[in-house]
């Protein structure tokens, strides 16, 4: 944030320094109400910022050049109206792909806009779609009701970003009466400027949100919060936003998203010198903590369970490091127990499903699901990562022999895909996996016997399948049935799955093939050669079918 002193006569006599941007007096939104409204993160040298932005496609946000000048690394938060740590319904994705205005001004404000690209495509669904861009020509007026939505703080003497979403009703006005405010060298024709009732807010919210108009039961976003004057929040003095409609092209060259045609074209006015305020920029300096570090805990199986059939935990004994893009179907479930946090693997099947085991699912009250992982990093670049309470469990699944271990979790949202998340191929019908397959399994579990938290590095191992007889002779006949599948491995590479609920592969003619959901492992320990349990995926088929409408 930067405050620009200026004399009466509009000359610059200063230097720019750090401020914060606010909703004043503003009304919290509800779910929904601004699906396009993104929280932005960003890291600069100087620590942690935080900014606003729009999505205007299914993988673009729009944004302040000064959100993004010099930012190495950004979290973006979209179907959020609290900055609460897991709220149902946000997704989080990682990057650090940003495209800043060539000719943006730090000084004077000009070409106060960026795009950053999440690097995946993310569906729509009442919490999370994309604005309209204006078409071309599509000028706003003077004294048109707007709106504007962000988490900047909500008084003038706060200092921290506020918790909930709010918005207020701004209308706008010519930038000749924007001139009584602030210099020429600021007001220029990309700028629209917009002013509330001083009890209201004439503040808009964080920087590179998006002041917007309600038009036909349509919302069109026609500006970018840029600045304010320093005088205060609360005065009625107008803010200063980059004009949408000015930047159509910029944004269509870098995002392909198509502009359309206005016939009638306004003219904005920029006209004398008037006598210039204090300038602000608008992103809030001060943000809360994204979420504490949490030890990271294996699920552990039902009491129930014999005592030499499972154990509470599932490893990759001895296994490889995984590289990015390797598994891109892998999945990191987190899911809450009344006993605290837990983990599973899971596979993505769709663009809105993943796959994972019953008792990963059972008496969950929500989920964490992160995409396009490799490691348990909290903010690995490419990561995607889905909060949901959405989860289908087997209707038969029996947690005394473990029989029908088997689990969906619905996103609420599809995630598109990329070189780092892709759904897997189910098998068909019919494709059943014989005795001795080379087999692959990949997940987070500890890396030994006597391993107590999940392994920061997503490894795999290669195992092969055995016959259901021979397995059965381990483990007995009511816990090894026809859907169960059973894999072993050499005792000095790992015997043992992954994570539980991770997948089980096959690789043929270059295509990788989902055979099993990771299920149980032998009491005795993972390094000494006993196999592992798997749910048979063909046996499920028509039950994953019914549920997630995937064709079989």
């Amino acid at each position: 944030i930067f405050k620009i002193p200026h004399s009466k006569t509009g000359v610059i006599r200063g230097n720019l320094e750090l401020d914060e941007g606010r909703i004043i007096n503003g009304k919290p939104a509800s779910k929904g109400q601004f699906p396009w409204q993104v929280g932005v993160f960003f890291d600069l040298p100087s620590g942690r910022r935080f900014c606003g932005g729009s999505l205007i496609s299914s993988r673009w946000v729009l944004t302040a050049g000064h959100c993004a000048k010099n930012a190495t690394n950004f979290v973006i938060n979209l179907g959020s109206i609290t900055t609460d740590n897991e709220e149902l319904g946000r997704v989080t994705v990682y990057t650090n792909k940003s495209i800043v205005h060539e000719n943006y001004d730090n000084r004077y404000l000009n070409n106060d806009v960026a795009l950053i690209d999440l690097g995946v495509d993310i569906g729509s669904n009442d919490y999370i779609k994309p604005i309209h861009l204006p078409s071309k020509g599509e000028v706003v007026g003077v004294n048109e009701q707007l709106e504007v939505s962000g988490w900047g703080i909500t008084n003038d003497s706060g200092t921290v970003v506020n918790r909930d979403l709010n918005f207020v009703k701004l209308y706008s006005i010519s930038n000749e009466e924007c001139l009584n405010s602030f210099s020429p060298r600021f007001v220029i024709e990309s700028t629209l400027c917009a002013v509330g009732n001083t009890t209201e807010s004439p503040c808009s919210g964080d920087s590179g949100g998006g002041l917007v108009k309600r038009q036909n039961g349509k919302s069109i976003h026609v500006g970018i919060t840029s600045f304010v004057n320093d005088a205060g929040c609360s005065l009625g003095i107008p803010t200063g936003y980059s004009r949408t409609e000015s930047y159509l092209d910029w944004i269509s060259k870098h995002t392909g998203i198509k502009v359309l045609l206005q016939t009638k074209i306004a003219i904005v006015s920029v006209i004398t010198i008037m006598n210039a305020g204090v300038l602000s920029l608008l992103f809030a300096v001060t943000v809360c903590a994204l979420g504490a570090k949490v030890p990271y805990a294996t699920p552990g199986f039902p009491e129930d369970v014999r005592k030499d059939t499972a154990k509470p935990e599932d490893r990759i004994i001895n296994g490889n490091v995984a590289s990015k893009g390797q598994f891109p179907w892998q999945a990191i479930v987190y899911f809450y127990l009344t006993d605290g946090r837990h983990i599973c693997g899971g596979s993505l099947i769709s663009s809105r499903y993943v796959l994972t085991a019953a008792h990963c699912a059972r008496n969950a009250l929500r989920f964490v699901v992160s995409l396009g992982s490799i490691t348990t990093a909290t903010e690995e670049q490419g990561r995607v990562t889905v909060y949901t309470n959405k989860s289908i469990v087997h209707e038969n699944y029996n947690t005394a022999n473990l029989n029908n271990d088997i689990a969906l979790i619905d996103l609420g949202v599809d995630i598109g895909s990329n070189d780092h998340i892709k759904p897997i191929r189910l098998p068909s019908k019919g494709d059943v996996v014989g005795v001795n397959r080379q087999l692959e399994v990949s997940g987070w579990g500890i890396v030994s016997d006597s391993g107590t938290v999940a392994s920061r590095n997503l490894n795999y191992v290669q195992l092969h399948s055995i016959s259901n007889s021979a397995c059965a002779r381990l483990y007995g006949s009511s816990v090894i049935v026809s859907s169960t599948l059973c894999a072993l491995g050499e005792t000095i590479e790992s015997t043992c799955s992954g994570d539980s609920g991770g997948g089980l592969i096959k690789r043929e003619n270059g295509e990788a093939t989902h055979v099993g959901v990771v299920s149980f492992v032998n009491d005795a320990g993972c390094s000494l050669g006993a196999p592992s349990g798997y749910v048979r995926t063909e046996s499920y088929l028509d039950w994953i079918s019914s549920h997630t409408g995937i064709p079989v």
